[in-house]
């Protein structure tokens, strides 16, 4: 029987006490999802190996790297690449979720992108609240970032989704506004604001939302498409 994996930013945060405290909650394909807690400054760093995507979901971040910075506040994302030196900081805390690979050897494409809409000067950052709103039809997911071979994508709609079924890979939903609920073999979970659901690859489920939902998932680019 499918087992839908699901979790919240509210309970993961529960459990950051301490200053750039980290859980990670989930794995989509071979991406890591992690949720940590920033507050104060990191040191200068970098990662050799793997793309990093910052996703802000309380509070404001700073994030300083050797190509700019730039300030996320709550549901903006940057993408800072491999062997870019960088580092996050906030004056006060913020909450954010990372997305980074846990395969470090060999990947397939190691890309790594935000899409933004105007030229990009600094850290590019994405709204994804904006960036749902700008998609005109109901249903249709739009690409805004790429991780490695993971694609981050955006979309609204009320009523019952299409999906492709069975799944073609590990499946993350984020309900960023809204909510609604998605059944596998059975199981039913309610989603509201914040929570998120991982199905995984191969299942048959149903993904419904109410009106004023908005819509993050994250799987395999190869498989998802979505414009950009």
């Amino acid at each position: 029987m499918t087992q839908l994996r699901t979790w919240s930013v509210k309970e993961a945060i529960a459990h950051l006490d301490e200053p750039f405290s980290m859980i990670n909650v989930d794995v989509v394909g071979d991406i890591a999802v992690s949720v940590y807690r920033c507050e104060g400054q990191l040191d200068w760093h970098e990662h050799r190996t793997n793309d990093e995507l910052f996703w802000v979901v309380d509070g404001i971040m700073r994030m300083e790297t050797e190509q700019g910075e730039a300030y996320l506040r709550p549901n903006e994302v940057t993408v800072v690449p491999k062997a870019v030196a960088h580092r996050s900081g906030s004056e006060v805390e913020a909450y954010v979720i990372l997305l980074r690979s846990v395969i470090s050897a060999n990947r397939r494409n190691g890309r790594h992108h935000i899409f933004v809409t105007e030229p990009e000067a600094g850290v590019p950052t994405v709204d994804l609240k904006e960036r749902a709103d700008e998609i005109d039809e109901p249903f249709t997911f739009r690409s805004v970032g790429l991780v490695e071979d993971s694609v981050l994508q955006v979309a609204w709609g009320e009523g019952t989704w299409p999906v492709d079924v069975p799944a073609p890979c590990d499946i993350f939903f984020y309900v960023l506004e809204g909510g609604g609920t998605i059944e596998a073999s059975g199981h039913m979970v309610r989603l509201d604001p914040g929570e998120a659901v991982v199905v995984p690859r191969g299942s048959l489920y149903r993904l419904s939302t109410e009106r004023d939902t908005r819509l993050v998932r994250v799987g395999w680019e190869d498989v998802m498409g979505g414009a950009t």
